[in-house]
């Protein structure tokens, strides 16, 4: 295969037309690196070289996102009392709120820095979950494309990259993909699967470059042969279809299918009727957020040395350790029947 331009640390130059912001949004471990790269060979703009992240074995392309982008989501999803592994629940209108006042400041500033001229490409899988705050940040117009993969595949891309359990992988994926329904409500939206996106790169490509025309990015034709050879079959680490032990929980499925029912592009998406979340969800990354917190303690009184500290170390650590068989790893059954809110 040819050597593409977009290698790590050497976006190509801005050569579409048109001045929209590109949301690409999606579950980590979805395909929004493949995509965000797909869009970039198309000549849409990325973060700046020196804001990028280094390719990685898990992301042999590159990840074309921008590192201070990615901070500051994490603070502001902390700020809201979660992190990127155990999603805040937030209400409606949750981005108004009077105590953001000075993140949204600052959360211009750095978009400004991070980009170049207009049109531009944006991922962070984090942004999925706090979209409706940087809908109050960046400037219109805006358009997304989302893009979404097999639960399982995500869950078992988590499990070699993170060591998470497969029920939190599970989780997360609806959380995220809920989040992602309900948040890109009201914007040019093209949907499509991890599965066609590198199986039938040809087809999507060309959708793709149809669906920007409508929100007035014009890409140049003559890229997109380069912007197909980037998609690589290779990158797809785990298959549904080869490696899949477990079934997925059922309200997971359920999500799963009725967004399936939802690829191409709508002007503007609607939000799904998805139903309330099951509560496992919930208690999964409410025991995950108090593993997050026993781990911090851990290491702060390790790092105190002193023989009386030392001690509670590891009593924090063994606490922590409970807490992982008990309820992070989930018994089989729950894995099999569906996890405790779906029973």
């Amino acid at each position: 295969m040819p050597q593409v331009r977009a290698r790590q640390g050497q976006a190509p130059e801005v050569n579409a037309s048109g001045d929209a912001c590109v949301y690409v949004v999606g579950m980590h471990r979805s395909g929004t690196s493949a995509l965000t790269g797909l869009l970039c060979h198309l000549g849409l703009g990325v973060p700046r070289e020196e804001d990028q992240p280094r390719a990685s074995r898990m992301n042999e392309r590159g990840f074309f996102e921008s590192k201070s982008l990615c901070d500051f989501d994490d603070r502001l999803l902390d700020h809201l009392g979660g992190s990127w592994k155990a999603p805040p629940s937030v209400a409606p209108g949750w981005e108004e709120d009077p105590t953001l006042v000075p993140h949204r400041a600052e959360a211009a500033r750095l978009f400004e820095a991070t980009f170049g001229e207009r049109p531009i490409v944006w991922k962070d899988p984090r942004a999925v979950i706090v979209l409706p705050f940087w809908n109050t940040v960046i400037k219109d117009p805006l358009a997304a494309v989302f893009v979404y993969r097999d639960p399982f595949e995500v869950a078992a891309s988590l499990r070699a990259r993170n060591h998470f359990r497969l029920t939190l992988g599970f989780a997360l994926w609806e959380r995220y993909v809920r989040a992602a329904s309900a948040n890109l409500a009201g914007l040019p939206t093209f949907a499509v699967s991890y599965s066609s996106l590198l199986g039938s790169p040809e087809s999507v490509c060309d959708e793709i470059s149809s669906f920007l025309a409508e929100v007035s990015v014009k890409v140049d034709p003559n890229l997109t042969g380069e912007a197909i050879e980037f998609l690589d079959s290779s990158l797809r680490h785990e298959r549904a279809e080869k490696a899949r032990r477990v079934e997925v929980p059922p309200s997971t499925q359920a999500v799963h299918d009725a967004i399936r029912s939802r690829n191409g592009a709508y002007f503007p998406w609607t939000a799904l009727d998805l139903g309330p979340e099951s509560q496992w969800i919930t208690d999964t990354f409410d025991a995950q957020r108090e593993l997050d917190d026993l781990h911090r303690r851990y290491v702060a009184l390790n790092s105190a040395r002193p023989l009386r500290f030392a001690r509670k170390a590891y009593a924090v650590r063994d606490l922590a350790l409970a807490r992982v068989a008990r309820v992070v790893s989930r018994p089989e059954r729950d894995r099999n029947a569906g996890p405790r809110g779906d029973r």
